[in-house]
């Protein structure tokens, strides 16, 4: 069936199920970049003159309501979708039959149960559902991606994908050796457990998308993946034009009182001990520079908001503001000057390419993709100091290092590519 489509959107995301985070190298523990988070996809693709029905499946134990609608909404707003798209979601369900709903952004989601013969914390590590395969034979989907390689019921896509050729079928992974298999018995479960499904239902559909390098890498070694069954495929974020993002600049430094000559720094996030904002902030000290603002949006957790709230008392050139909502978040991030990230990985690193940020992160292999004439890249505290010299004194240089942040984005993380490529049958896919 030839497939001719008008217009794409493609928006995807990961939610931190519990509310909880996994602080270390990999891991990806900002909730603040909601769009960017797990839990919903919306799709919207003109095929003809109907909307094609893009189905996301995944997994996502003890979802919080408020939150997922947040973030449903935050998704549909994105792009512009407005309620016509037709989205559906299979969530986990702990207890209960099937249930459905339908969001004030229009999304249509039907949460499926768990199998009741598997005790719960089993279930949650089996991932399998009561009713997927006939819940797929109902809505008859065009495009299907199911979220993540872990799950006993990809052996569902991969009969139901077996049996409906013409279905574009996506798996994507974000499994990495930091937030998976990070014990003996955890590490044997992936290998001998998830890893024969994984191969099954990847060998049916012909690639993962694999959220990072380290997510690559971990596929291949425990899943037994080969090279040619696994594209890189990040998490993406919203780029903007340059009449919007100077606008959305301008806007943001004259309501934060922002000079136009002021560098602006910006750490944000769920900031604890691994973030490095202590370093962060000590380096600031350090350095006898009045024209440079670091604004920090996120939280402050115990171990060291205590001292940290004493640092940025102490220094006037630091502006605490809270957390913010992710659209005030990607504002913030236009306004700013740097984006800081010298600790564990955050989903606002992505958001603030888009947002043509210059950026510094820590040298570890997810961010080496994003990381190329557009920031520094830090192997250890000690080298933030000196990164944040170079910034205030030599200002001049940020207006090309955002440029090169715009192109970064376009070329890895725009939403519509993204969606362009998940619309693109793999050349291991059965063809219709």
């Amino acid at each position: 069936m030839a497939r001719r489509h008008r217009e794409l959107t493609l928006l995807r995301g990961q939610l931190d199920g519990a509310g909880q985070t996994v602080l270390g190298p990999g891991t990806l523990d900002d909730a603040t970049a909601v769009e960017q988070q797990r839990g919903t996809l919306a799709l919207e693709l003109g095929l003809g003159n109907r909307v094609a029905r893009g189905v996301l499946v995944s997994g996502v134990a003890d979802l919080d309501p408020h939150h997922e609608h947040r973030v449903r909404r935050e998704l549909v707003a994105l792009g512009g979708i407005g309620v016509g798209v037709d989205v559906l979601a299979a969530l986990e369900l702990p207890g209960g039959g099937v249930s459905a709903e339908v969001g004030g952004e229009g999304a249509r989601v039907t949460r499926l149960p768990y199998r009741k013969w598997i005790p719960a914390p089993l279930a949650r590590k089996v991932r399998s559902y009561v009713g997927l395969r006939a819940l797929l034979n109902r809505e008859k989907p065009d495009v299907i991606m199911f979220h993540g390689l872990a799950a006993w019921d990809l052996r569902v896509l991969a009969r139901y994908a077996a049996d409906n050729p013409q279905v574009i079928v996506n798996v994507d992974s974000h499994e990495d050796a930091w937030n998976s298999a990070t014990s003996t018995a955890s590490a044997a479960f992936h290998k001998w457990f998830y890893g024969p499904i994984a191969r099954r239902v990847v060998s049916q559909t012909g690639r993962a998308l694999c959220v990072s390098l380290e997510t690559i890498h971990f596929v291949q070694q425990t899943y037994g993946l080969r090279d040619d069954q696994v594209e890189f495929y990040p998490l993406g974020g919203r780029t903007y034009s340059d009449d919007e993002y100077e606008r959305v600049r301008n806007e943001t430094r004259r309501e934060y009182g922002l000079p136009d000559d002021q560098v602006v720094l910006v750490q944000s996030g769920k900031m604890s001990g691994p973030k490095r904002l202590i370093e962060t902030l000590n380096a600031l000290a350090s350095i006898d520079e009045s024209n440079v603002q670091l604004i920090l949006a996120g939280s402050l957790l115990g171990d060291i908001a205590e001292a940290a709230s004493a640092l940025i008392d102490n220094d006037r050139r630091v502006r605490f503001v809270g957390w913010t909502e992710p659209e005030e978040l990607r504002r913030l991030l236009c306004a700013a000057d740097v984006y800081l990230q010298p600790g564990t990985q955050s989903a606002t690193m992505q958001m603030s390419l888009c947002a043509r940020c210059p950026v510094l992160l820590d040298d570890v292999p997810s961010h080496h993709p994003f990381l190329e004439g557009n920031g520094w890249s830090i192997n250890s505290p000690t080298d933030i100091g000196p990164a944040l010299r170079e910034i205030v004194d030599s200002p001049e240089m940020l207006p090309a290092m955002s440029a090169r942040s715009a192109e970064i984005a376009a070329d890895l993380l725009d939403y519509r590519m993204l969606g362009e490529r998940a619309l693109r049958r793999s050349k291991d896919q059965p063809a219709t």
